[in-house]
């Protein structure tokens, strides 16, 4: 027996769910309906589950980051979010490491110049639902570190059409994946797995997921991913902790907790230990912020 329900749009199929009441007492409980973008995260997960991956624990210091984070707040400009921050270090990183983006055909591994990153906006579309946007940085190791921070903020605030976010052809192609049953969903994937450059037009080759970002305060950890990405990096939580100073004695310190995933059939230990050194480097240097104006730009930084 239904005893109540709620309606509203599933807004990539702009059909109607319904979240429905059933029962009473004890056995009360809701049934809520799965949004069809749902199947493409679905498939992804399956995809992933496929690709033999090595886990790498990253634990890099941010303390002088932040400091000018709040230096550039502190004069009322607005400072880039940490995600775009990241973001525009792993680009760089990968960029000068091309193989831990590398994409395996047959007996050869195609490497590409440029980082295509993909990363997951979430937005919230109606008073109900809050998903995920795929957003496909091309080319993102071109791009200054103003311009992926305006891009995403941006994109937080796009009209939700498909899980895809842009107006190139390449995003609305993986959109029109989302809209296919599982049946013909199914050759696409098959052809992602074969085609490289198919696959980077889709769905890039490096992908940024910041499920730390939405970590509550008191929480500490890295995030574990799964995907089908040769080189996954998730952004886990902001820690505090100790380094020593320049006489050895213990100094305060602000650690942001990475996991770097790769694709093993790919890519070797030696490979993944550099784009990491290198990651680790330009995190902690400030990279891109000598050049970054936190007065310029309408997108509003949300606060760290």
């Amino acid at each position: 027996m239904v005893r109540s329900s709620q309606h509203w749009p599933d807004m990539k199929t702009k059909e109607t769910l319904t979240e429905e009441i059933h029962g009473s007492g004890g056995d009360a409980h809701v049934l809520k309906p799965i949004p069809r973008f749902r199947d493409v995260v679905i498939d992804a997960v399956y995809e992933g589950h496929k690709v033999p991956k090595v886990h790498g624990l990253l634990q890099c210091p941010i303390t002088g980051v932040r400091a000018r984070f709040a230096e550039i707040r502190a004069r009322g400009g607005t400072p880039p979010s940490m995600t775009a921050y990241i973001v525009y270090c792993v680009s760089r990183a990968a960029a000068q490491n091309p193989g831990v983006h590398a994409i395996r055909r047959k007996r050869k591994l195609v490497l590409f110049s440029d980082v295509d990153l993909s990363t997951a906006v979430e937005r919230r579309v109606d008073a109900h639902t809050t998903v995920p946007a795929s957003l496909v940085l091309r080319s993102a190791n071109r791009m200054s570190l103003r311009e992926i921070h305006d891009t995403i903020r941006a994109a937080q605030k796009a009209p939700f059409d498909g899980i895809s976010l842009g107006d190139d052809s390449k995003s609305r192609r993986a959109s029109m994946l989302a809209a296919l049953p599982r049946l013909l969903r199914k050759p696409v994937w098959w052809k992602m797995r074969r085609d490289p450059l198919f696959r980077k037009r889709t769905m890039g080759t490096v992908n940024v997921t910041a499920v730390g970002m939405f970590a509550k305060a008191g929480i500490r950890g890295w995030g574990m991913p799964v995907g089908s990405w040769p080189l996954t990096v998730t952004v886990g939580t902001i820690d505090k902790g100790f380094v020593p100073d320049k006489m050895g004695a213990p100094e305060a310190a602000e650690f942001v907790n990475l996991t770097m995933t790769v694709d093993h059939t790919s890519i070797d230990g030696a490979p993944a230990a550099r784009f990491a050194a290198q990651l680790n480097k330009l995190l902690a240097s400030g990279a891109g912020l000598d050049d970054y104006s936190g007065f310029e730009g309408a997108a509003d930084a949300a606060a760290e």
